[in-house]
């Protein structure tokens, strides 16, 4: 037998309705706020990188990532946020110069280059040491096989690098050097190769090495020590002169050799591949205006956040309500007028949306009003939470909220389910029989 609802059951059953469609309105809402993914596909469909001129789409996702993180805990980070802007090759250098080549016989010859180290150098080693690269301070002079089919193994000695000023020389390093104020050059290969200390150098001298490559892609390094990571450092401009001794060994079967040299940092790189990694300017992420903007922003879903569980717990509070006083039959009225009351808003919702859809402009002009009157005063935020934003916002919270909906729909359905008392007579009956 059907029991008649109440006017209270009905009543408990639209207000379980509306919490119900409360709490689901703000959690897509909150939910398309939160979503990284989304944010990323703003990104790849608008070109917010760029377009913004960031560094890489690693600088984006630092905004993104600040701005869910100021919306879910305040702004106290996001004062301190900076984002890297593009960096430009006209404003590097290259960090590796030739210094020429050299044909190695087996007689001792002298080998003597200049090189000049301007203030973008310096700063290009600088920026690089700055960005994680403590290699850069350090100075290598290479020598390498020009022939890709020859590795000839060949001496070298007397090796010295000369910073020249209008007083003269002053030298920097030697490959032998025994003064204190001098480290000298730490000598290694890159790749196969063996280097040992030669026998006798020229003239008899101590300091003479022996490199016997495997491929010609192996490299003898003379690396620098403290007194030139102390040039580095200096900046300015400076100009070096590389000079050392060099032949074939004796018992070498080639009667010759092309070597190539080369000046280079540790982190070897041109100044496309030095403005790519490092960046340009560091600028501040947001401005006092969209500070305030998201810190109001966070206030506002905090608040909307209790009001979301608070919803939640009274519409529990309305159900148990119902049972004490009704038993489970109350629950029919309930599930009914829940039902109705979440279908009607589902629909109502949803034909705002589709309205608001089609005044997305005016919609972001009502949503930046409503967060603060100011303008946005800085670089990023505009990029990032701009029209195409406000658009691609709505169509997305209209799915979301049409899907996730079945939830409240579900448990009027519950409702409904529980009210039907079960008839365990036939049962009873034929376990007798």
């Amino acid at each position: 037998m059907k029991v008649k609802s109440t006017a209270m059951q009905k009543l408990f059953g639209v207000l379980i309705g509306l919490l119900m469609a409360y709490a689901t309105f703000f959690s897509a809402f909150s939910s398309m706020l939160y979503s990284p993914s989304f944010y990323l596909k703003q990104d790849s469909r608008y070109q917010i990188t760029e377009r913004a001129e960031l560094k890489n789409a690693d600088e984006y996702r630092k905004i993104y990532t600040a701005v869910i993180d100021a919306l879910k805990h305040g702004t106290e980070e996001a004062q301190k946020a900076v984002v890297v802007k593009k960096g430009y090759a006209e404003d590097f250098s290259d960090t590796v110069f030739s210094l020429g080549s050299f044909t190695l016989t087996k007689e001792w010859q002298q080998f003597s280059s200049e090189v000049t180290l301007d203030e973008k150098y310096f700063e290009t080693l600088n920026k690089l040491y700055d960005y994680g690269y403590d290699e850069a301070y350090t100075l290598f002079v290479k020598f390498l096989n020009a022939a890709a089919e020859e590795t000839a193994s060949y001496l070298l000695d007397d090796f010295t690098v000369e910073r020249i000023d209008g007083q003269g020389a002053l030298l920097l390093a030697a490959s032998d050097a025994e003064e204190e104020t001098l480290t000298g050059w730490r000598v290694f290969s890159r790749g196969d190769g063996n280097v040992t200390k030669a026998g006798e150098g020229r003239n008899g001298s101590s300091g003479a090495v022996l490199f016997a490559p495997d491929s010609a892609q192996s490299v003898l390094a003379f690396a620098s020590g403290e007194s030139l990571k102390e040039l580095v450092a200096e900046g300015g401009t400076v100009r070096c002169r590389v000079s050392f001794f060099a032949c074939l060994p004796q018992e070498a079967e080639a009667e010759s050799a092309e070597i190539a040299v080369q000046f280079a940092s540790g982190k070897e790189s041109t100044a496309v591949s030095a403005a790519e990694e490092v960046g340009g300017e560091h600028r501040p992420m947001f401005g006092l205006h969209e500070l305030a903007r998201l810190e109001k922003g966070h206030r506002l879903l905090f608040i909307g956040n209790i009001l979301r569980w608070t919803a939640l717990g009274l519409a529990l509070a309305l159900v148990i309500l119902i049972l004490v006083k009704d038993r489970r039959p109350g629950l029919r009225g309930v599930g009914i007028a829940s039902l109705v009351t979440v279908l009607i808003l589902f629909l109502l919702l949803d034909g705002f949306v589709l309205v608001c859809m089609s005044r997305s402009a005016q919609v972001q002009q009502a949503l930046y009003g409503l967060l603060g009157s100011a303008p946005m005063d800085g670089e990023f935020l505009p990029f990032v939470l701009g029209a195409n934003y406000a658009n691609d916002f709505i169509k997305g919270f209209l799915s979301f909220f049409s899907f996730i909906m079945c939830i409240p729909v579900a448990a009027s359905f519950l409702l409904l389910r529980l009210s039907a008392k079960r008839d365990d007579f036939a049962n009873d009956d034929y376990m007798y029989q």
